[in-house]
């Protein structure tokens, strides 16, 4: 999702600026044509398709985060149990 949306870019663009969209490929490519057709009769003369996979990689960063939390839970559990038991 945009910070802007199509009109307000174009009501802050400077004149003479071209003006470029990036659009998301939807499942909906109803919703996607609709869009870029939008964009285009608003004056937008670039698009950026960007194409992402519905579901998370299996990134190795996500991995060590995850173990990480896990261990920090455990530790936590641990010394919250130890000082009840003092």
């Amino acid at each position: 999702m945009a910070g802007c949306t199509q009109k307000e870019i174009v009501a802050a663009k400077n004149p003479g600026q071209p003006l470029y969209w990036q659009i998301y490929a939807l499942n909906d490519l109803a919703k996607t044509e609709r869009e870029i057709k939008k964009a285009i009769s608003l004056g937008f003369t670039g698009f950026a398709l960007t194409v992402d996979t519905v579901r998370a990689g299996k990134r190795e960063r996500d991995t060590r985060a995850m173990l990480l939390e896990t261990l920090v839970s455990k530790a936590t559990q641990i010394c919250d149990r130890d000082l009840y038991m003092y």
